[in-house]
């Protein structure tokens, strides 16, 4: 009996066409139509009969769509997912284990889009975390998603052990500990790379003691969480009782993870980007060689001097090192670079800790006091760096004697701070004229001229 064609497209030739006869006797869901015109569209069309009588899936039941020929009789309405449909009759065992195998079919279907919406859904919320609430993110996205608890371990720097750092859904008499990279379910997932279900974890014997012991973990599973460096994590989600995992529960806990390594690999890169842009601008205010603040640092903080609330007084000490020169000359440039580090590490021995301290450039060093109440306390200071730096060093074997002329300019926030700085400069060039070796303050009206360029010579 050749097949009717089919108002929605042509007839599947793999399924055979009935009449209305061939169904007598059996279950068949339908709706009536008046005409194909007002068939819904459906996903599959199973039969399509002599009598203009259509069959096909819809709302999760298997549905006439169009009926035309022998009054059907014997019907009662009932109410199927949202339809109204009607039924006779008593289907053959074959083809009511068919459409009943399609409509679990369907059912699973949706419930598998369902849940892929979900996982999507969280996988979108945890790109926008910060990265400490990603692992607590994806924990929660596994329980809600057919899972009724989850954890994720992430592998310390050493490759060597598990350290849990969130959970979900556990027992309250539980708490994860640290556990060899190669232990439990865990461990398997990390050494092989693969996701990998225990259908019941109480019995397995490769299951972690403590675990085992709760006597409340079913069916187990465990997927790693990769990102450039490998596998950084694994996520390990498990139901209370033993059950089939179904293989579209096992693709939304492998996407959460997927989704988690990319979360974790973006916010590495975002660390890192911001460890070079630190590193970038560390270098770009401090000395190499000593690691303090440098001179482009040094005027910067000059500038802000004022905008800290600090008390109306502060002062600026500009260090220049006596006999730097000669020693560099004869004992050689990496001496005299030691040299520098060590008086670099006295001078921040006197200063105060809400000072600045500055390697203005070579042998050159400038101290900004950000709160003095008097021109006595940046006169103390100045002091206390002379007689720290008048202690001999001793540099492979070599003892070195050096002194420093010091000058010092006292300013309120109405002074610039290029100017307090061309005078502690002139201040210094006046001690140095002085005889060395002692620090000169400048007076308020002290005439001042641009700074020298940062020079060996004057030590």
């Amino acid at each position: 009996m050749g097949a009717l064609a089919n108002p929605l497209g042509d007839p599947d030739p793999l399924l055979p066409a009935y009449s209305y006869g061939d169904l007598e006797g059996h279950e068949v869901n339908w709706r009536a139509h008046p005409g194909a015109r007002h068939l819904p569209r459906v996903g599959r069309v199973l039969r399509a009969t002599p009598s203009l009588a259509l069959y096909g899936v819809a709302g999760g039941s298997v549905v006439c769509l169009a009926v035309a020929g022998p009054a059907l009789h014997g019907f009662y309405r009932v109410a199927l997912v949202g339809l109204t449909v009607v039924a006779f009759g008593v289907m053959a065992g074959g083809w009511r284990r068919r459409l009943a195998s399609l409509a679990s079919e369907k059912a699973e279907s949706d419930r598998r889009a369902e849940l892929l919406h979900v996982a999507a859904t969280a996988s979108q919320d945890i790109s926008r975390l910060d990265p400490d609430e990603v692992l607590s993110a994806v924990c929660r996205a596994a329980t809600q998603v057919g899972f009724d608890m989850a954890e994720i371990d992430v592998a310390d720097e050493a490759r060597t052990t598990f350290i849990p750092l969130h959970a979900t859904g556990l027992p309250p008499e539980h708490t994860p500990q640290p556990q060899p990279i190669t232990a439990g379910i865990a461990g398997i997932a990390y050494r092989s790379g693969e996701t990998i279900f225990i259908p019941d974890y109480t019995a397995w014997q490769g299951g972690i003691t403590g675990v085992r012991a709760l006597n409340c973990v079913g069916t187990c599973g465990a997927t790693p969480v990769w990102t450039d460096e490998g596998i950084v994590a694994v996520l390990t989600a498990a139901t209370f009782e033993v059950r089939e995992i179904k293989e579209y529960e096992q693709e939304c806990l492998r996407l959460l993870a997927l989704q988690a390594g990319v979360a974790l690999q973006n916010a590495h890169r975002f660390d890192e980007r911001r460890r070079q842009e630190t590193e970038l601008m560390r270098q770009a205010y401090h000395d190499e060689l000593t690691g303090l603040p440098n001179r482009a640092l040094f005027q910067q903080r000059l500038r802000g001097r004022s905008l800290s609330g600090a008390p109306p007084l502060s002062a600026v000490l500009f260090i220049d090192l006596d006999g730097f020169k000669a020693a560099n000359d004869a004992h050689g440039h990496l001496v005299g670079d030691r040299l520098l580090v060590t008086v670099a590490q006295r001078l921040a021995e006197v200063v105060r800790t809400t000072d600045t301290l500055a390697r203005f450039g070579g042998d050159e060093f400038t101290i900004l006091l950000h709160r003095i109440s008097s021109p006595d306390e940046a006169s103390d200071i100045a002091q206390r760096v002379l007689t720290s730096l008048s202690q001999p060093v001793m540099i492979e074997g070599t003892r070195l004697c050096i002194s420093a002329s010091i000058g010092i300019a006292v300013g309120n926030p109405t002074v610039s701070g290029e100017t307090m700085l061309e005078r502690a400069d002139a201040a210094m060039y006046e001690a140095k004229t002085r005889g060395k070796n002692r620090y000169e303050l400048a007076a308020e009206g002290l005439p001042a001229g641009p700074l020298r360029p940062a020079s060996d010579e004057d030590g």
